[in-house]
């Protein structure tokens, strides 16, 4: 519209035109946003560009609905407004996934069990209120005795899980094996006897290795265990050594099986000898004994022994052995294998024959090795030589001195009738015919008869001073 001051002198012809006012342009731009799963949104913002002071678009922001992981669309709304053409630019709101931790319980097991139900839990509050992830669970390969690693699965979009592993401990089963072992019971002989071998078998097809203690020591000799000599308790009673037959596998504890080994002391008896004779003012000993009982083990003798008789008086008195000691082969004191019973002899001097015949009893040999008591009738004031002859136990014969030993004496009256020999016939006697076979058979044995005795002889003498000789070194070692 045009507006003017009128002027007489002019006509005005006015014209009307158009006053176009524009929309202004204005833009409303989205912030983008994100939270992680399981926590509140954050607030959602935006900018606001071309609205002028004053004027408002009552702008505000709202997001795609959701809580999973993943994004979003986050979408500016405004009051609509004519004076403005309005652009609206969106932003996106991403949900990032949850780290949470899961731990795998450790477990154990005995070797051949089945294994346990594994088992294992998030840390306390790391869930979202509401979910439930559940585990797979997968082991180490193995069975037997030692540790393996226990995995866990688990999957969830909303989450990165992390597992800590956990440990299978595979123990030692209980003892299973069978054992057969025996030991054995035995008089010492001198000899090492071994334990026979142990087996250990069981239904599984499980192998065993065998070891033995002895008294709870390890055996560590080659081969098996082996036993010769007796054992004592500190009581010096005979008591057996304890095997205990171990079993050995990894997985198994071990199965282990006592048995007794008991070596017996050999039982001998030891006699002192016992002499009889006239006292003549010398004193009267019996330094000598002799196992009557039992027998020394192979290859081993007595090497001393104490005897304590003294006679200086007519009367009687014990003849007493004691301290017997007694070597093997290898010079080794063997003494303590042997249960020895000690006999006494008996020492007695007469002051003169008695009427009734005596039948002392003396010992032939001394103890290397010791041989049986054989009867001997002491006569003579000198010392006795023991006998090596074995002499049947009888009673004594008292000779006196006109009597003729072995022999009755002839009557001097008893006529003696001759025997006639015709002249074709041959007297036995008579040596000088060789075509007698009864006189080269008598010649034959005689040559056998003298040949034995001379080798009898050698050996007598041999013994007896083998005797000699140990008698006084046994009397000088107790004298010492």
């Amino acid at each position: 519209t045009v507006n003017y001051t009128p002027n007489n002198n002019y006509i005005v012809d006015t014209k009307t035109a158009n006053f176009e006012i524009t929309k202004r342009s204005a833009t409303i731009t989205a912030t983008p946003a994100n939270k992680t799963y399981g926590d509140a949104d954050p607030t959602l913002t935006g900018a606001v560009e071309g609205v002028l002071t004053g004027d408002n678009l009552n702008v505000s922001y709202t997001r795609e609905s959701g809580n999973a992981v993943g994004d979003y669309t986050i979408t500016p709304s405004y009051t609509k407004n004519d004076n403005y053409d309005v652009t609206v630019k969106t932003a996106m709101f991403s949900i990032t996934a949850k780290t949470v931790y899961y731990t795998v319980d450790s477990a154990t097991k005995k070797f051949f069990e089945k294994d346990p139900d594994f088992t294992g839990s998030f840390a306390e509050g790391s869930l979202v209120y509401g979910d439930e992830i559940s585990a797979k669970f997968s082991r180490e390969e193995g069975e037997n005795v030692g540790e393996y690693d226990v995995y866990a699965s688990l999957s969830n979009p909303n989450y990165v899980i992390k597992v800590t592993k956990g440990v299978l401990t595979i123990t030692k089963a209980d003892a299973y094996a069978t054992i057969k072992a025996a030991g054995f019971n035995k008089t010492y002989d001198g000899i090492y006897q071994m334990l026979e071998e142990a087996t250990a078998s069981d239904d599984r097809k499980t192998s065993y290795d065998i070891s033995y203690l002895v008294d709870g020591a390890f055996y560590e000799g080659e081969g098996l265990p082996e036993f010769k000599n007796v054992k004592f308790d500190k009581d010096g009673k005979v008591v057996p050594y304890i095997v205990t037959v171990i079993a050995k596998n990894s997985n198994y504890e071990d199965a282990k099986l006592d048995v007794e080994v008991l070596i017996n002391q050999r039982p001998i008896t030891i006699t002192a000898i016992t002499v009889a004779k006239l006292f003549s003012g010398d004193e009267l000993t019996g330094d000598y004994a002799s196992i009557t009982a039992g027998t020394l083990a192979a290859d081993q003798l007595v090497k001393a022994i104490k005897v304590t008789g003294r006679l200086t008086a007519v009367g009687s008195g014990s003849n007493v052995p004691s301290n017997a000691v007694i070597v093997d082969a290898d010079k080794e004191d063997v003494t303590a294998n042997y249960a020895i019973k000690y006999v006494n002899g008996l020492l007695t001097l007469y002051a003169q024959l008695p009427e009734a015949p005596i039948v002392p009893v003396i010992i032939t040999e001394p103890l290397t090795p010791l041989a049986p008591i054989v009867p001997v009738v002491v006569r003579k004031i000198t010392p006795v030589t023991p006998s090596i002859e074995e002499v049947e136990e009888e009673e004594a014969t008292i000779i006196e001195e006109e009597e003729t030993p072995l022999a009755p004496a002839i009557e001097a009256e008893e006529e003696i009738v001759p025997t006639e020999i015709e002249d074709e016939e041959v007297p036995l006697a008579v040596l000088s015919h060789g075509d007698c076979w009864i006189h080269w058979l008598i010649l034959a044995l005689s040559l056998i008869y003298a040949v034995y005795a001379v080798a009898r002889a050698m050996q007598r003498g041999k013994k007896i001073k083998e005797l000699t000789d140990g008698a006084y070194d046994k009397n000088a070692s107790t004298q010492a």
